[in-house]
């Protein structure tokens, strides 16, 4: 009897070992990801805080004001774009919403049904009782992508006028102000162009703070499966002519509100085992900021 009972027990062993195993790569998979992830934090941070305490002589020479400057007047071209990508985006959301709707469908499915109940109701009841259930629930699905379809139009309706709102608000304030909106705008193409090259100095300051011993920054990243190493992360992504990015979260020198502020963004894949997971890459986001040292009694690291 014990020998018969041996076999169930192999059995349930392996079948119990095989999630378990898996599951504990899952652990030491996602473990990996977070020590990439602190690695690049205090790294960030180190970065941050470094530039930070040098920033002084960005106020010794007055350069400090002309970025707040900058800034201030870049944040106002921002808000303007912000605003009109948002509107546009509820525009294309609302017109693949529309795309996606479908009431071809569910008229047909409502002329089937209206057709297989009048033709069984008379030999077979309970048949056509069955079909008359059906004609209702298709009813309700044609009313329900009606109301989606009123639902959608709607959205295309307020998200095109107030995207014509919009443009002539802009329109307006090149018409008052054409010098004022230049320069702004001037400002917004300086700021952008400041970010770009700030984010350059800091990836190899990033790679300092990473490297361990011989093995320097990219190396240590590639080797726990950070695409592309050191050159893979992003500090900077221009998203000026990009809808679907709304806001600004660059990598900053200074900014209107004396912030130096790091964003690196970048792609973690599986390396740890060769079992394919239904996820291919894992995307990191991280920000550090801290205030400039400018007087020398505003350095306070957050």
């Amino acid at each position: 009897m014990r020998k018969q009972n041996g076999g169930y027990i192999v059995i349930e062993t392996i079948l119990a070992f095989i999630p378990f195993t898996i599951c504990i790569i899952c652990i030491l998979s996602l473990i990996n990801v977070v020590v990439i992830q602190a690695r690049v934090h205090n790294a960030m941070t180190q970065a941050a805080t470094a530039i930070s305490m040098y920033s002084y002589t960005l106020e010794v020479t007055g350069i400090a004001g002309t970025l707040n400057t900058i800034g201030s007047k870049a944040s106002e071209v921002q808000k303007d774009e912000d605003t009109l990508k948002k509107d546009v985006n509820e525009v294309i959301s609302g017109i693949q919403s529309l795309k996606t709707s479908d009431i071809s469908g569910d008229v047909q499915s409502i002329s089937g049904d209206a057709h297989n109940a009048t033709s069984s109701i008379i030999d077979n009841p309970v048949a056509g009782i069955s079909q008359l259930m059906n004609l209702k629930d298709s009813a309700s699905s044609f009313t329900k992508n009606i109301q989606n379809i009123k639902k959608s139009a709607n959205q295309v309706y307020q998200g095109g006028k107030n995207t014509a709102t919009d443009v002539v608000g802009i329109g307006k304030k090149v018409k008052n102000d054409p010098k004022g909106t230049a320069q702004n705008v001037a400002n917004y193409g300086i700021n952008e162009g400041l970010k770009w090259g700030f984010s350059e100095l800091v990836r190899p300051l990033i790679g300092r703070y990473l490297a361990i011993g011989n093995q320097s920054g990219d190396e240590y990243l590639k080797t726990y499966g950070v695409v592309g190493g050191l050159s893979g992360i992003r500090f900077y992504d221009f998203s000026t002519f990009n809808v679907g990015v709304i806001g600004n979260n660059d990598t900053t020198l200074l900014d209107e509100n004396d912030n130096i502020k790091i964003v690196a963004e970048y792609d973690i894949e599986n390396k740890f085992t060769k079992i394919k997971f239904p996820y291919d890459k894992i995307h990191i986001v991280q920000v550090v900021k801290t205030k400039a040292w400018r007087s020398g009694s505003d350095f306070i690291p957050e």
